[in-house]
């Protein structure tokens, strides 16, 4: 069985998270996957940086203050940009479950 914990900020995902990794269950937390595979996969910042502009990496890292300044006043580019990252974190989820 696979279930997804979603809701706001604030709302207590990763509380139960907690709870359900206390007991034992295994946890794929995405966010934490998405910010890794930013930092780490020169060919997403590659691609990243085409769509973006060249102060999207700083020392091989991510500029994610740069990002969120480009992509959240404009839901086209944000979408594109989602568009990247979301199938890397779907093929390591998938890595992930495998396992």
């Amino acid at each position: 069985m696979i279930v997804g914990l979603t809701g706001g900020i604030g709302s207590g995902k990763s509380t139960v998270a907690s709870l359900f990794a206390h007991l034992g269950v295994p946890i794929f937390e995405a966010d934490a996957v998405s910010k890794q595979i930013l930092d780490t996969d020169k060919e997403l910042q590659g691609q990243l940086t085409e769509l973006l502009g060249p102060g999207l990496v700083k020392d091989g890292r991510v500029n994610k203050a740069f990002m969120a300044s480009v992509i959240f006043n404009d839901e086209e580019l944000l979408q594109q940009v989602n568009g990247l990252i979301h199938p890397a974190v779907g093929h390591a989820f998938a890595k992930w479950y495998a396992s």
